[in-house]
């Protein structure tokens, strides 16, 4: 009797594991986020090519569980505002997104600030209206296909590239974004290199920033440089 008890119990486990499983639907243009031991991913685009629109969904595998990477076991966190082609860092145990679009076709191009708080799922939607920040002119114009990466000793987050509304590719300024107080600063300087967009950037740790690749400068042996201390341009 004991031995259909357990394997009551088995069934009924994987009963309950099959109604928690989340399946997403395909997707581009999304990025992920790793906090502790969960890996989230955050909208993209519901189409594979020039059409559609932004997804809505955060879900996330739960890493510190064993699953099959053939079928992974998502779970649906819940839906913030449609994006894709946006920018995501992480500090501490926040998620902030920045910008992207909520469609394909313009002027879908946004400049929000999305922070999902994963300690207790508390989302926050902040904008250039909604924000006490008193310069307008510091905050980022909307764009998609940008880069940003997180100083996470200093707490700031540093946005550049991308395309605008007008499908412009940017870089126009360097932005810094304070994470604790969530309060712009711009760098314009005359030394700023030609605009990227969907090129990658990585922060070092003497606290430079490089950019490489992108579709206006997609040798990869072409190296623009930001030096976030001394706040200069160089390139290489």
């Amino acid at each position: 009797m004991r031995s259909y008890d357990t394997l009551f119990l088995l069934i009924l486990i994987l009963f309950i594991k099959c109604i928690e499983c989340y399946t997403p639907a395909g997707r581009r243009e999304l990025a992920s986020a790793l906090i502790s031991n969960k890996l989230y991913f955050y909208g993209g685009w519901n189409k594979p090519n020039s059409s559609g629109f932004g997804l809505i969904d955060i879900f996330y595998i739960d890493l510190s569980q064993p699953f099959d990477t053939s079928n992974p076991t998502f779970q649906l966190q819940g839906n913030l505002v449609p994006k894709a082609a946006y920018s995501a860092v992480v500090h501490e145990n926040e998620i902030i997104i920045f910008g992207g679009g909520a469609t394909v076709n313009f002027p879908g191009i946004i400049n929000d600030l999305v922070i999902v708080n994963e300690t207790n799922s508390f989302v926050s939607n902040i904008t250039l209206t909604s924000t006490n920040n008193s310069n307008s002119n510091s905050w980022p114009s909307p764009r998609r296909w940008h880069t940003a990466v997180i100083d996470s000793i200093k707490a700031n987050m540093y946005i550049w590239g991308g395309e605008d509304n007008n499908g412009n590719t940017l870089g126009d300024a360097m932005y810094k974004l304070d994470v604790l107080t969530y309060s712009w600063e711009v760098s314009t300087l005359a030394t700023q290199p030609n605009g990227r967009k969907q090129h990658t950037a990585t922060l070092i740790p003497d606290g430079k920033i490089i950019f490489i690749g992108g579709i206006n400068n997609p040798d990869i042996t072409q190296l623009d440089i930001y030096d976030t201390i001394a706040d200069q341009w160089s390139q290489k």
